[in-house]
């Protein structure tokens, strides 16, 4: 699975089903609920984001695939330095060759499909590299899922799918069931594609900009520190029992 995925997965069949509702040529729900009745940039702006998440996951997943497969894994991970910091660069290669497709998606919007952005998309720029800090949290979460299943495709590539739902990647948030509410505002990736539109479409924000921007710090910071927590004590699992070796 490649991080473009998600476009024939999921953007593309999202953008012609929201064709089919148009009110003479407008998206007339789309404004009510977001003050926005710009679709294609709606779509394709979640996609953006959306492909960041899942190309840090299933990226970080592909990192380590290769790494295993070239025999090189074990000798990373028995070197001197901090396994958290060992694992960096899995991280940081993961979310680069995803930041190839979501600009490679976003382009093709832009190229085919009439998206139109604001200069004013310059301002979210910040809640994207917070989001992308997020993302780094999400990754050590997968490492930590590989270091003790070995093989979670399934669990992977849900859990991508999932992710990018509950962040309102092709629909606004609002819309989602109460207690799915909850857990979306915990994600800094719902920030992140709320600010980006508010910017980049002039939608309405889900909360006041000054007060989003500090929330998504504070849920990103969050989600990093679990993420290295939940890495940490996989990795101390698998050097205990000595699975490190069998990865």
């Amino acid at each position: 699975m490649t991080a473009l995925n998600p476009l024939y997965r999921l953007i593309l069949p999202s953008y012609l089903l929201a064709t089919a509702f148009l009110y003479h040529g407008r998206a007339v729900g789309l404004a009510q609920s977001t003050g926005s009745v710009d679709f294609q940039g709606f779509i394709f702006v979640g996609a953006f984001m959306n492909i960041l998440m899942v190309g840090a996951i299933i990226g970080t997943s592909a990192v380590i695939g290769f790494e295993r497969g070239s025999g090189t894994l074990e000798q990373a991970w028995t070197t001197p330095s901090s396994r958290v910091a060992t694992a960096v660069p899995f991280a940081v290669s993961a979310l680069a060759l995803s930041a190839i497709g979501a600009f490679t998606c976003l382009l093709l919007g832009i190229a085919a499909f009439g998206v139109r952005l604001r200069w004013t998309t310059v301002f979210a720029i910040p809640a994207v590299l917070i989001g992308v800090a997020g993302m780094v949290g999400v990754c050590y979460l997968v490492m930590a899922l590989l270091l003790r299943l070995g093989q979670a495709r399934a669990v992977l590539d849900g859990g991508g799918f999932f992710l990018g739902l509950l962040s309102g990647n092709i629909f606004p948030v609002t819309v989602l069931p109460g207690p799915l509410r909850v857990i979306s505002s915990a994600l800094p990736s719902t920030y992140a594609i709320d600010l980006l539109r508010h910017f980049a479409l002039g939608s309405w924000p889900l909360l006041s900009v000054r007060w989003e921007y500090p929330l998504e710090a504070v849920c990103s910071a969050g989600l990093l520190g679990l993420g290295v927590l939940a890495f940490v004590r996989a990795e101390r699992f698998v050097s205990t029992t000595g699975r490190l070796g069998q990865f």
